[in-house]
């Protein structure tokens, strides 16, 4: 009776384990992940992408954002032999950014972020 009973907490034992792995598994599958090449319905994406490639591998976007944002940088003035030769001073770039967002049917979603129409980051969730 008793070995019955041990083998039967054993099994319990096991299959609260594997439950807990399943669970962190399907847990990863919602997670974020930053990644450098996704694919898409014609072919793959990857960072340093076009924005013409990216609409041409992917499709249109179920989503877009747009923005620009302004970077500011400091110099100091330069001399070379007593003579002022650049007064430095601040600087103010401008960069513009999207986002694009996809929705794919299984669920996921791909967000696909551009800086001067260029790709820089791609998450999938």
């Amino acid at each position: 009776m008793k070995k019955k009973l041990m083998k039967l907490l054993k099994g319990i034992f096991v299959l609260l384990i594997l439950i807990g792995c399943i669970k962190f598994c399907s847990m990863l599958s919602v997670s974020r992940f930053d990644k450098h090449q996704v694919a898409c319905k014609n072919g793959s994406v990857n960072k340093n992408d076009t924005m013409e490639k990216v609409k041409a591998m992917c499709g249109d976007p179920s989503s877009v954002a747009t923005s620009v944002l302004e970077w500011e940088s400091y110099s100091h003035g330069y001399q070379s032999g007593g003579k002022l030769i650049s007064p430095g001073g601040k600087t103010i770039e401008k960069h513009h950014s999207e986002t694009w967002l996809y929705f794919d049917p299984n669920n996921s979603t791909k967000k696909i972020e551009f800086l001067d129409g260029k790709l820089v980051k791609i998450e999938t969730y």
